[in-house]
């Protein structure tokens, strides 16, 4: 008999069916319902709190995996805007060498928070990059360094 208990028992867990057992025997058999009754609800509740935890975790790790695409997808941009800057830069040009200390230090910037994770001094490093960016990007091309990247639109008269 208890053979074919196990196997009951193991054909509601792999259907998740567990609890209209429990309420069967609790209708049919209260008797044995009562000597089993916390242990059954102790698991049930710890399985009931697992699966609440993992799919918490799931959740968490789906935020996290998006804000790391979006994060990555502004550093490419910024990666874009480096590369059309120097592109219509001419070597010979004395700007062209103080773009160049420039996109060092961004690229060193960017290296640093995909490997480490943004942090405030980074981000503050990365603004005064780029506020110098954006002047040397206005005073040559007439067009914002931010524009380059594709992150802003600025309406033209």
């Amino acid at each position: 008999m208890e053979v074919r208990a196990r196997e009951l028992v193991g054909y509601c867990q792999r259907r998740e069916r567990v609890s209209e057992l429990v309420k069967h025997i609790q209708d049919k058999r209260p008797e044995k319902y009562q000597k089993y009754a916390l242990e059954l609800e102790s698991k049930d509740a710890a399985q009931t709190q697992l699966v609440d935890g993992i799919l918490a975790a799931e959740s968490k790790v789906a935020g996290i995996l998006k804000s790391a695409e979006q994060t990555v997808d502004i550093y490419s941009k910024f990666e874009t805007g480096l590369n059309e800057l120097l592109s219509h830069l001419k070597p010979t040009q004395l700007e062209y060498t103080d773009a160049l200390v420039y996109a060092q230090r961004l690229l060193e910037n960017l290296a640093q928070a995909r490997r480490f994770g943004e942090t405030g001094s980074g981000k503050a490093e990365r603004a005064a990059v780029i506020d110098q960016l954006n002047r040397l990007s206005l005073s040559m091309l007439d067009v914002s360094f931010l524009e380059l990247c594709g992150l802003v639109r600025t309406k033209r008269n």
